[in-house]
């Protein structure tokens, strides 16, 4: 019995797909003409079987046929062409029609077209199991009734009434199987098809519920966002009007230096230049009369921490453990009245950058006699673990002296230190997680992860020797 249940189960989920090319409002009626269509054949088998046994060859080949065209019809319906397979089932319900107007006269041929009528109008669209059990019966009535008026009116041509009972039977039999069991089928794949949707609808309207609510929240936080945005644009503004006023008082300052004597021993001369850090002033030793160079630090902005002047503090540290030709010399450094300072080897002459921009392109000579020397400095500061990480040409400066032109590494304001010095931890020294240096000459791994090695400052040298070569760095 079970097998018999899980075998209806599967020909109704087979026979209730619908195919791509059938509209959805048609589902009910591709699904009963199905079933008809089946169940027409297991009939028409029968009484093929049944007069097969009767010896009535000619009624017995003609369901054969009969058979034939509902497996054809079927195979179509299933195949999306709904009219067409009830045109072929059509075509057998006429045959059928004319051979029993034949045989038993006009009326019981019509039972076929009232049966047609029946299903198409009247059957499908009923929604209670009990008016489709009565409308069953009454159409089975009205066909017995027919068959038996035809009997005992009509002249009998060719069947002899035991014959003609049978078929009677079979086909009430049959119609009344045929007609309950597809419609309830039928019914059946639709109320399944309907509660899918019933349950794909209610999962569309949960889903719905969870966006809107999800949109509410995102709203929410976008309203906490764009205040806090506008509390940081405030600030922003805030901190920008105070760099202003720091950057007016240092420049007022700055301006206000020559002639400061540090530590009693260096005059401030010009102002000679101006970095991220501070302002550089040219300098006289007032007992050797050596002019030098004096970078004062400037306490604004994120230099304004504790963390800012141990990086100023660190490029003296740095620039003097690079004891090399080719290094800027750092002499000595200090704090003097409040003022932080590096005194440092005054250069004449220009930077590389500025040599690039008369130049714009350099032969391979000029590139090795400026680059080698870089090479051999940052070896030495790499050897003692210093990375520069902001070789530039702007960092590059060729120096002109009784010798000839010196070419100089300068500006180890953020350059990092493997380990630790004097105590102070490297974090403290090189800023914490930030990015410092020009992006044009970064390396990858670098940009991407902020990690900067020994091979980064190889890397930065790659690209100034491309912009040697060919008169840009191509960064796109």
């Amino acid at each position: 019995m079970d097998y018999i249940n899980s075998l209806f189960k599967v020909l109704i989920e087979k026979f209730s797909q619908l195919p791509e090319n059938v509209p959805k409002e048609h589902y009910r009626y591709f699904v009963l003409t199905n079933y008809l269509y089946i169940l027409a054949f297991f009939a028409h088998a029968g009484l093929l079987i049944s007069f097969a046994l009767l010896g009535v060859n000619s009624l017995a080949f003609f369901n054969i046929g009969s058979c034939l065209l509902f497996v054809i019809a079927f195979i179509t319906n299933q195949r999306g062409y709904l009219a067409l397979s009830i045109i072929i089932a059509a075509v057998e319900v006429i045959a059928h029609a004319m051979l029993c107007v034949y045989i038993l006269g006009w009326s019981s041929g019509f039972q076929y077209y009232i049966l047609g009528l029946i299903i198409t109008f009247f059957a499908s669209p009923l929604k209670k199991l009990n008016l489709k059990v009565i409308l069953a019966s009454s159409m089975a009535l009205i066909y017995i009734s027919l068959n038996y008026y035809t009997q005992n009116t009509l002249p009998i041509k060719f069947l002899a009434p035991i014959v003609l009972n049978s078929f009677n039977v079979v086909n009430l039999l049959v119609c009344i199987f045929a007609l309950s069991f597809s419609i309830f089928a039928s019914d059946k794949a639709a109320a399944k098809a309907e509660s899918r949707l019933a349950e794909a609808l209610k999962d569309v309207k949960q889903a719905q519920l969870e966006t809107e609510k999800k949109n509410q929240e995102l709203a929410s936080k976008n309203q906490e966002m764009a205040k806090k945005n506008q509390e940081l644009a405030s600030k922003n503004e805030e901190l920008t009007k105070s760099y202003k006023r720091a950057n007016l008082i240092f420049s007022a300052l700055s301006e206000a230096l020559p002639g400061t004597i540090l530590e009693g021993k260096y005059r401030l001369d010009d102002k000679i230049g101006a970095g991220g850090f501070g302002a550089v002033f040219s300098a006289t030793h007032l007992i050797t009369k050596r002019h030098v160079a004096v970078k004062v630090f400037q306490p604004m902005g994120s230099n304004a921490t504790a963390e800012g002047l141990e990086r100023f503090q660190l490029e003296a540290i740095l620039a003097s453990r690079v004891n090399h030709h080719n290094a800027i010399e750092v002499m000595d450094s200090g704090l003097s009245g409040g003022i932080a300072f590096i005194i440092m080897e005054l250069l004449k002459g220009h930077s590389l950058s500025e040599e690039l921009k008369k130049k714009n392109i350099m032969s391979p000579k000029r590139c090795a006699e400026i680059l080698l020397p870089v090479c051999d400095v940052l070896a030495k500061a790499h050897s003692a673990g210093i990375i520069h990480r902001d070789i530039k040409p702007e960092n590059i400066f060729l120096h002109y002296s009784e010798q000839g032109e010196v070419v100089k590494v300068v500006d180890f304001g953020i350059a990092k230190l493997q380990g630790e010095i004097e105590g102070v931890a490297e974090q403290n020294l090189t800023g914490v997680g930030g990015m410092i240096g020009t992006p044009t000459y970064m390396s990858p791994e670098r940009l991407m992860s902020n990690t900067c090695e020994a091979p980064s400052d190889v890397y930065s040298v790659g690209i100034m020797l491309y912009e040697m070569l060919c008169g840009n760095t191509n960064a796109s």
